[in-house]
């Protein structure tokens, strides 16, 4: 219809008319492609005031017929009802109620319903027989919670009792009840008993894997809980076996079994095996929660300084010089990552295990 013609463009938004005259790094890629396909037919663009943009204004206002959804509440049979509704016909003789009830056109097609305006609102009044009925039509939308269902309902329609009625089968609705949260259970706070002896509590995890080293790409990093102790064994593997054994050999076989072991959820602690080496240790084990290791923060603490120590040892084979590096060899008195742990004390943890 445009094409080929000379014509004007006119529009109410004046930012436009400069749209062709301002420089073209101020548009985005997405803008210039848009000018470039108006200037195919035209770049006489003028500011017109929108209250004389009438044609355009009408056109954008045009009246179009709609369909409106057909509503679950029967206002022709309640209206029928209200007229013989002992509940309802003894609220409207009485004076001493806030209501005001008149009688307004409601829904598609009209029907006459007695509705409060009270609050600058149309507000049909319910009878007891639709109320459950308008009730399970607001909230089966989004099966809202109890505050919001009286406050959607509240906004609607009246009724005596409203708030009460509407908590209690809100309270009752099966799909809440089944698919909502409603009681979180907040537990006490736990009492953590320190322990009073050497060896008595026990951290113990895994690192890796490490660089290859004679063989070994993990360790078996444990700590005592009362005297800092720690300790850091090469694993050829992380199978129940070789942990178990390596367990059993490098630390109970020289301090003995600890009454609690903490670790973490790692099927090689979880074994059958495992499991019954602490078993055979009369030894309680403690599991820590899954993804949080924090829970686990004694070891978990050893592991940055120990990391750190193999990446100092990274030319040299960091197996053998894990336990060199333990003890403090370092010139000019430098502490080693077991002395590091236990800055905060004025003792270390080799006069803790002095009496061994």
């Amino acid at each position: 219809m445009v094409e080929y013609r000379s014509f004007i463009l006119f529009t109410d938004h004046n930012p436009v008319t400069f749209a062709f005259r301002q420089k073209e790094d101020k548009c985005s890629l997405r803008q210039l492609r848009q000018l470039d396909i108006i200037g195919q037919f035209t770049t006489d663009i003028r500011h017109l005031k929108g209250t004389d943009n009438v044609v355009t204004d009408a056109l954008s206002r045009i009246h179009i017929s709609t369909m409106g959804l057909p509503s679950a509440i029967d206002f022709q049979k309640m209206a029928e009802e209200q007229q013989t509704d002992p509940e309802f016909q003894d609220i409207l003789s009485s004076n001493t109620t806030s209501l005001v009830l008149k009688p307004l056109p409601v829904g598609e097609p009209p029907v006459t319903l007695h509705c409060d305006v009270s609050l600058g609102r149309i507000c049909p009044f319910v009878l007891e027989n639709f109320r459950r009925d308008v009730f399970t039509n607001v909230h089966s939308l989004s099966h809202l919670g109890i505050r919001a269902s009286v406050r959607m309902i509240n906004e609607r329609y009246v009724w005596p009792s409203m708030k009460a009625d509407v908590t209690l089968w809100a309270r009752t609705c099966l799909q809440c009840l089944q698919a909502k949260v409603s009681r979180h259970t907040r537990s006490t706070f736990s009492d953590f008993v320190p322990p009073s002896t050497r060896f008595e509590y026990v951290h113990i995890d895994l690192v890796g894997p490490l660089p290859p080293s004679e063989g070994f790409r993990y360790c078996l990093t444990c700590i005592d809980r009362f005297s800092k102790w720690p300790e850091a064994l090469p694993l050829v593997d992380i199978s129940a076996n070789t942990i178990a054994t390596t367990f059993y050999s490098g630390l109970i076989s020289r301090f003995g079994p600890p009454l609690r072991l903490t670790t973490d959820q790692g099927t090689q602690f979880e074994s059958a095996l495992f499991q019954g080496l602490t078993k055979f240790l009369c030894t309680a084990r403690q599991r820590k929660t899954s993804y949080h290791p924090a829970a686990n923060g004694q070891v978990e603490r050893l592991h940055r300084q120990l990391q750190a120590t193999i990446m100092a040892h990274r030319k040299v084979q960091w197996s053998s010089e894990l336990q060199t590096t333990s003890w403090d060899s370092e010139p000019h008195g430098r502490r080693t990552w077991r002395q590091q742990l236990q800055r905060w004390r004025m003792e270390l943890p080799f006069d803790y295990l002095g009496n061994f």
